[in-house]
């Protein structure tokens, strides 16, 4: 019977160790939470977390490129031995307030520059332009969760080597209804007062617009190339030995 109790207890007091934990993105107001089977690396993790030894990753590498390539969050959800899930939260920080047709114009860039057939409004705490394909430069499914609030946008990247089983969708949807970010919600600008303005403000964000998904093609890209090579300590030995040999 104490035992019993015992474990009631655990779960009221202790729910984290159980479920998961919630993770905070001080820099945007994001939170974010994962069950016991994801692990996690952000900006703000410290060179004792046991992902560096699990993973055999570098510290100081790994957080260069998180930095480097507009990353704030790095989750791994391993399947099996020869199969993961990649969780990605990418964002350039920069602000561009749309309309609403702008906002359905990005939608359209967005799947034509990632190869997508098409894409649909998920909604959870938020509306999401959800769209999924495969990268050809990474050789990676992936399945990408966009969020404009606030006049900023996110990328929520999910990706693997195979394609995503219908369970493994709802482990990534799982993570994108804990999303909340503080905010009043989507920002969207008044018509313009004249033709002329308007012109010139719908061709600066979209110039923006193009801008900002090449930085996040870029940056899953290089980030991707970097975690399967350079961000690998045994790899980083054999090169330098081979160099200096």
């Amino acid at each position: 019977m104490k035992k019993v109790l015992f474990i009631i207890v655990l779960f009221m007091v202790c729910p984290i160790v159980v479920f998961g934990k919630t993770y905070e993105i001080k820099d945007y107001g994001i939170t974010i939470s994962f069950d016991k089977n994801w692990d996690i690396f952000t900006r703000e993790s410290d060179r004792n977390t046991y992902f560096l030894a699990k993973y055999n990753l570098d510290y100081d590498l790994l957080q260069n490129n998180l930095k480097d390539n507009l990353i704030y969050l790095y989750a791994i959800n391993k399947i099996d031995d020869d199969s993961n899930i990649e969780f990605l939260v990418i964002t350039t920080g920069e602000k561009v307030e749309f309309t609403e047709e702008e906002f359905e114009m990005l939608a359209s860039l967005l799947i034509e520059e990632m190869g997508a057939e098409d894409y649909e409004i998920y909604e959870s705490n938020y509306k999401y332009i959800k769209y999924d394909y495969f990268n050809e430069n990474v050789d990676l499914y992936c399945v990408d969760y966009f969020l404009y609030i606030d006049s900023i946008g996110y990328f929520f990247t999910a990706r693997k080597e195979s394609e995503f089983t219908d369970d493994e969708i709802s482990q990534v949807e799982n993570v994108i209804d804990s999303i909340t970010v503080s905010g009043d919600g989507i920002q969207y600008i008044e018509g313009a007062s004249n033709d002329e303005t308007a012109g010139t403000k719908l061709s600066e964000r979209q110039e923006f617009i193009i801008d900002f998904i090449v930085k996040f093609v870029f940056g899953t890209i290089a980030f991707t190339i970097l975690g399967k090579t350079i961000l690998n300590k045994d790899y980083m030995k054999k090169k330098f030995f081979k160099e200096n040999n």
